[in-house]
């Protein structure tokens, strides 16, 4: 067994180690929240999300590169969208950007490559992961109410914080993303 086929194996049976954080179940949230909510509303949901990141970090220095052939919020929401759905594969985004209505929509008739999208990925991480942190908090208390706390509802396991989980959930899915490129590309 190769290691790649390895760690997407050791990906669903343990925890995933995430930088800094201490290892911890990554299950508090679905891998496609359209299991939690409906698709207009995660649609809706991704350019609030995004917007509101965009108006925080107009007023930084370099916030918008000019070199990306598709714009920071844009791209950001297209993936942001496709890995809160469960598809992370670059191609695979690449393809559904032509094909698949909603993320045609979020693109807004840029043409996203999946070269785009890697580059994408490693210089803006963080606007990323930070973007489905969001995400997974809206979805969270959409299906569980405002009132839930992760303790209240995942009494089964240690109690980590919630927002802390969250954070977890969202890294995983941007590991997800970049190893599922790394085992495409090694065919």
């Amino acid at each position: 067994m190769n290691a790649n086929a390895w760690m997407m194996n050791r990906m669903d049976r343990k925890p995933l180690e995430t930088g800094p954080f201490p290892a911890c179940p990554v299950s508090t949230v679905p891998a496609d929240l359209r299991e939690w909510v409906n698709e207009s509303t995660l649609v809706d949901w991704v350019l609030e999300v995004v917007s509101d990141l965009d108006a925080r970090l107009l007023r930084l220095p370099n916030w918008r590169d000019t070199r990306d052939p598709v714009p920071v919020p844009t791209m950001l929401s297209v993936l942001a969208y496709c890995y809160a759905t469960g598809r992370y594969e670059s191609d695979e985004i690449e393809t559904l950007a032509r094909t698949d209505e909603t993320i045609r929509y979020l693109a807004a008739n840029h043409f996203v490559t999946s070269m785009a999208i890697r580059r994408f990925r490693r210089v803006h991480r963080g606007l990323l992961r930070s973007s489905l942190l969001g995400l997974h908090q809206r979805a969270w208390l959409h299906h569980f109410g405002p009132g839930a706390t992760d303790a209240s509802v995942r009494r089964d396991e240690p109690a980590a914080g919630l927002d802390h989980r969250l954070a977890i959930a969202a890294e995983a899915m941007v590991q997800r993303a970049v190893l599922s490129d790394t085992m495409a590309m090694d065919l």
